[in-house]
């Protein structure tokens, strides 16, 4: 790791997961469980399963839910919401393939079910079939114009397309149907900073922080633009309440890493950066060209 430490002195941007350009961002997908049958006939079995579902879910007894959801379906198997929750689940386990299908389940049952095309969507595009999780979202903008979430889904595909102007559009589509979406703000910041906005996405994602001072991602995308602008301290005050709000999160230890190496600290530099390997060794080869590209530009500057 000293090697990669060895002349670095500039912060610039790099490429992202969504490939906006040389920026590195996070976008975030947002979730509301159902929490009400649409049908009458639903047996009283399969709704408290579902409402038992959703209190495990919303304790992050993610296994527990499942099986209760899965209980739900069992009493009713037209239950649309129990498909729903129970793919919003297999989605925050990770299991995307599982999630995609549970949504299918939930359409093919109600097919004007406007928020499991939203969150097929969400799906798809973590699955980088970024084509259909556009689909989903116009099904979803179709069947309900004023679906906030939808439009935030969408500007979040669209930006993986490299379309950020027509991501901003549905941020700020998304941000006027509702006022109180933390992560249209915060997204809006990642497609703003793409664009060199910088001072714009800052004021963004502070926005974001107002509304919901709990993601991660928003205190991370704010930290770098902070690094941009020069203003390393706070930077690093962004990057140590993310790692408080999750101190197992490795990306936070990499960015305070090299935000404290752009302060001259490089011994504490490398303490975070070896903190975030034991996190997650798959960081290293992102890590290494990240430093090497802010070599590259400090040699591009001198």
């Amino acid at each position: 790791m000293n090697a990669l430490l060895s002349s670095l002195s500039t912060f610039r941007e790099f490429r992202s997961r969504v490939n906006l350009g040389w920026f590195y961002g996070w976008l975030i997908v947002g979730f509301v469980l159902s929490v009400a049958p649409i049908h009458a006939q639903t047996s009283n079995s399969a709704k408290s399963y579902l409402a038992r579902g959703n209190s495990l879910y919303a304790k992050g007894n993610l296994d527990e839910a499942i099986a209760d959801y899965s209980a739900a379906i069992s009493f009713d198997p037209n239950f649309a919401e129990a498909y729903y929750n129970r793919g919003l689940t297999q989605y925050a386990k990770g299991t995307l393939d599982e999630a995609i299908k549970d949504f299918a389940s939930a359409i093919e049952i109600n097919p004007r079910y406007a928020t499991a095309y939203r969150s097929r969507g969400d799906a798809l595009e973590a699955k980088g079939r970024i084509d259909q999780a556009l689909e989903d979202y116009d099904s979803a903008i179709g069947i309900n114009p004023r679906l906030a979430e939808a439009y935030c889904g969408r500007g979040n595909a669209l930006a993986a397309k490299g379309r950020v102007d027509e991501a901003l559009a549905d941020y700020d589509r998304a941000i006027a149907l509702n006022p109180r979406l933390a992560e249209a703000y915060s997204n809006r910041g990642v497609a703003r900073q793409t664009k060199g906005d910088l001072d714009g996405a800052i004021l963004d994602y502070g926005r974001s922080i107002q509304i919901n001072s709990h993601l991660v991602a928003t205190y991370r995308n704010r930290g770098n633009a902070l690094l941009e602008k020069g203003r390393y301290a706070e930077a690093i005050a962004d990057f140590n309440t993310a790692i408080g709000i999750n101190p197992r999160h490795a990306g936070s230890y990499a960015d305070r890493g090299v935000a404290r190496l752009l302060q001259g600290q490089s011994p504490e530099a490398e303490k975070d950066f070896d903190h975030a390997f034991r996190l997650d060794r798959t960081l290293r080869p992102w890590l290494e060209k990240r430093i090497n590209a802010l070599n590259r530009e400090r040699q591009t500057t001198q």
